[in-house]
C-alpha cells in the first residue's frame, strides 16, 4: 500500500470510531409465540431510540416500515396507532409472489415504546411457522429521523419475528365425553356372550 492509501485508511477508521453508536431499533413483538389456528393475535411495532440522535428524553421519531408475510398463513385484520402517533404515509397493502407487504409511514413516536398494533388471524395449517420480515420502506436512503431538536437521520436495526400456529385444544368436557364413550365401548365388549345375546 502506498502512503496516500494508508492515510486514507487511518482517516476512515478514526471517523468510524468517532461516530456515536446508534443502537436504535424497530421491532415486531407478537402477543404470543404460539397462536391458535383460526384465532386472532397481535403484533406490536416497537421503537427503541434512546441511543439515536435527537433530544433525550422527550424526542419524537418517525419513519416508514414495510412488513412482509405469507397471506396463506396469516390474514391481516387491522392497524391501531398508539398514543400520539400519527400516519404521514397511509397504510398500503400489496401482494407479490406469494407474499403480502404492508407499508406505512408514522410520525411523533416516542423514543421508546409501542408505535402501532397490528391484528392478524392465524389461517395456516397446524405446525406451520408464520414469519414477519420488517424493514425500512425506503431501502435507498432510509426514512428514519429524530425530529427534535433538529431533523437528524438515523438507521435503526430492524428486528423480525415469527409465530408458530397450533391446534385449538379440545375443551375439558370433550375429553370427558370421549373417555366416557371409550369406557362404555370397553364394557360392552367385555360382557359375557349370554348377556349380549339375550
Amino acid at each position: 500500500m502506498n502512503r496516500h492509501a494508508n492515510l486514507s485508511l487511518v482517516a476512515a477508521i478514526i471517523v468510524a470510531t468517532s461516530l456515536p453508536a446508534q443502537a436504535a431499533s424497530i421491532a415486531l413483538q407478537p402477543s404470543a409465540s404460539t397462536v391458535l389456528q383460526g384465532q386472532a393475535f397481535t403484533l406490536d411495532l416497537l421503537i427503541s431510540a434512546a441511543d439515536a440522535p435527537g433530544k433525550h428524553p422527550g424526542g419524537l421519531y418517525g419513519g416508514e416500515v414495510a412488513i412482509r408475510f405469507d397471506p396463506a398463513l396469516v390474514s391481516f385484520q387491522g392497524l391501531a396507532l398508539q398514543g400520539g402517533v400519527s400516519l404521514y404515509l397511509p397504510l398500503a397493502s400489496q401482494n407479490n409472489g406469494g407474499q403480502q407487504t404492508l407499508s406505512f409511514g408514522f410520525d411523533n413516536a416516542p423514543e421508546n415504546g409501542p408505535v402501532a398494533t397490528l391484528t392478524f388471524t392465524a389461517v395456516g395449517s397446524v405446525g406451520s411457522t408464520a414469519a414477519f420480515d420488517l424493514e425500512d420502506n425506503d431501502d435507498f436512503s432510509g426514512s428514519f429521523a429524530a425530529y427534535l431538536d433538529t431533523y437528524q437521520r438515523f438507521d435503526p436495526a430492524f428486528l423480525d419475528t415469527s409465530v408458530q400456529i397450533a391446534a385449538v385444544p379440545l375443551p375439558g368436557a370433550a375429553w370427558l365425553l370421549a373417555t366416557g364413550l371409550a369406557a362404555v365401548g370397553a364394557a360392552r365388549r367385555h360382557r359375557p356372550r349370554t348377556q349380549r345375546d339375550a
